[in-house]
Parts: structure tokens; C-alpha cells; sequence
């Protein structure tokens, strides 16, 4: 399977969020799956200030888009 250099960052950042020091749950490579969870990580995190300010109804949304 050839991937692409720019999804090389998106399954970097979820090899370190799915490691937990034995094992490694398995990666998604799906490059729009990836790119979907990384952003809702980021707008879902304790360092955007602005989470808060979003209607609940689309906090909702972008939680269930980082389970995907």
C-alpha cells in the first residue's frame, strides 16, 4: 500500500493517540477518516477556548465524528 507523504502526519498523530505503552489498537489509514478525527480532536480539546461557544447541538456532532 502506497500513502501519501501528507497522510504521514495524520498517522503519526494517531499511532501516539492509540499507543498506550504495550500495545496498539489498530490504525486507520483512511485518509479522510484520519484528517475527520484529527479535527475534532483539536476542536474538542481543553486548549480551544472557543469549544464552549459552539451550540451544544454541533458539540455533539464533532464528539461522535472523532469516534469514527
Amino acid at each position: 500500500m502506497i500513502l501519501s507523504r501528507k497522510l504521514g502526519d495524520f498517522l503519526v498523530y494517531n499511532f501516539m493517540k492509540l499507543w498506550d505503552g504495550e500495545r496498539l489498537s489498530q490504525i486507520n489509514n483512511l485518509s479522510t477518516s484520519l484528517r475527520i478525527e484529527f479535527l475534532a480532536d483539536v476542536l474538542t480539546s481543553h486548549a480551544n477556548e472557543c469549544f464552549d461557544s459552539i451550540p451544544e447541538d454541533l458539540q455533539c456532532t464533532i464528539k461522535e465524528l472523532g469516534r469514527m
